[in-house]
């Protein structure tokens, strides 16, 4: 997957780094805040976020945001870009989505779920507008509709989408690592071996990532599940087997190669390609795996 497209002017690249900061917030505020506290200082964080997207896109004319979509290039900064460019120009799509999909189905069930994804919510004249509602902070709304958007992602099915899901796997990772942190001073789950919420959490996204791919079910995601398993194999100090991406994705890949003529065909195509070592290896282990259960 191509990493790098036209260059952007300074002031464009510094609105795409605030933005990406502000994406993180949260994993800088202060420990302890109370609920009521940690949702506001989110809620403004999110608002700035949508701030900052009508900046960018004053900054990044159409010629060059057409240049960036066409290289194929420029990771999430593209996805920035066109997210920017349809919230200024749709921004009904956020502000509906947000409207019905923060409610719960049927507010009188013991456990509140948002409704279900709505076929004519599942199109591409969407997709930015989802993509908008992952990258951005999580209000308490948004969290609680948030595998509504994964699902739409995965049912829109566009590769476009993927830079966004490699980067929340690899910003999930980033809380996984401050979480291990937290956990090597604690000694009461250092005495139970478990993880920490924060821990739980961000394997929690990183697997809502995954299933995403999965759905894809091509080869450019795929690649993008291998990225995956990579970043988390080399997280130190290493997780317990039963949080292992690894065996998750295997177990996973091995069901649908088994019962899935598709992914079977996507999976020997993708061996027939140059790949590392490590990835050969673990794609064969798939196949091998599929056939033996």
């Amino acid at each position: 997957m191509p990493a790098s497209g036209p260059s952007l002017p300074k002031d464009a690249a510094a609105t795409v780094s605030e933005l990406l900061s502000l994406s993180q917030v949260e994993f800088s505020l202060p420990r302890g805040m109370s609920g009521a506290d940690y949702y506001a200082e989110l809620a403004r964080a999110h608002a700035k976020f949508l701030d900052l997207l009508k900046v960018l896109d004053r900054q990044v004319d159409a010629d060059l945001a057409r240049k960036v979509a066409e290289s194929g290039g420029g990771g999430i900064e593209r996805n920035l870009i066109e997210t920017a460019r349809d919230y200024s120009k749709h921004p009904e799509h956020y502000a509906m989505l947000r409207g019905f999909y923060e409610k719960p189905s049927n507010p009188r069930m013991h456990v509140l779920r948002p409704p279900g994804l709505q076929k004519e919510h599942s199109l591409e004249e969407y997709r930015a507008a989802w993509e908008l509602l992952l990258l951005a902070p999580c209000t308490e709304g948004s969290r609680f509709m948030r595998q509504t958007c994964f699902d739409a992602i995965a049912a829109i099915r566009n590769d476009a989408s993927i830079p966004v899901l490699l980067y929340l796997y690899e910003r999930a990772n980033a809380r996984l690592q401050i979480g291990l942190q937290r956990d090597a001073l604690d000694e009461q789950l250092k005495v139970l071996g478990t993880l920490n919420s924060y821990c739980r959490v961000a394997l929690d996204e990183q697997r809502k990532v995954l299933w995403t791919l999965n759905r894809y079910c091509n080869a450019a995601s795929l690649h993008a599940m291998l990225r995956c398993v990579a970043i988390s194999e080399a997280v130190k100090p290493p997780l317990p087997k039963v949080s292992s991406m690894k065996e998750w994705v295997m177990d996973d890949l091995g069901y649908l190669a088994r019962y899935g003529k598709q992914w079977r065909e996507v999976i020997a195509a993708v061996l027939k390609e140059k790949l590392s070592d490590a990835d050969r290896s673990f794609l064969q282990e798939v196949l091998k795996d599929s056939v033996q259960k």
